[in-house]
């Protein structure tokens, strides 16, 4: 049974890894009009999965699962920081104000991030539309 589950986990975690690739695979625009890089230009780099939530939970193990995926198809160093706060809305906040450069990507709760946005919460200080 702990094989089928690899098994399956690695399934998914490289269905979302071919996405991940797929919006960088030729240079994508960030919402400020820039062109980030292609993901043949992060050989070497660091790139940060930022995880909104505590170390040990269903996100955090996520993103780990995932990483050495993302590290194989890019060629960057996949590092995991969770960054908890706010039910995961303080680093929703926080990757906004960061200038982007193609070296940050994120996990997130799409349904607790799009809820609290549309229900106008006071810590979402964030419309969906913000994020690429």
């Amino acid at each position: 049974m702990a094989d089928r589950r690899r098994g399956l986990a690695a399934v998914v975690a490289l269905g979302v890894g071919a996405v991940v690739l797929a919006g960088c695979s030729s240079g994508t625009a960030a919402a400020g009009g820039e062109t980030l890089p292609a993901c043949s230009s992060l050989e070497g780099e660091t790139v940060s999965l930022v995880v909104p939530y505590e170390p040990g939970g269903g996100y955090d193990s996520y993103a780990r699962l995932l990483a050495p995926y993302l590290e194989q198809n890019t060629g960057a160093t996949i590092a995991v920081q969770n960054r908890p706060g706010a039910g995961g809305l303080l680093a929703l906040n926080n990757l906004l104000t960061e200038r982007p450069d193609g070296t940050t990507i994120a996990i997130m709760n799409g349904v607790g991030a799009g809820g609290s946005s549309l229900a106008g919460a006071e810590g979402a200080q964030f419309s969906l539309d913000d994020f690429t």
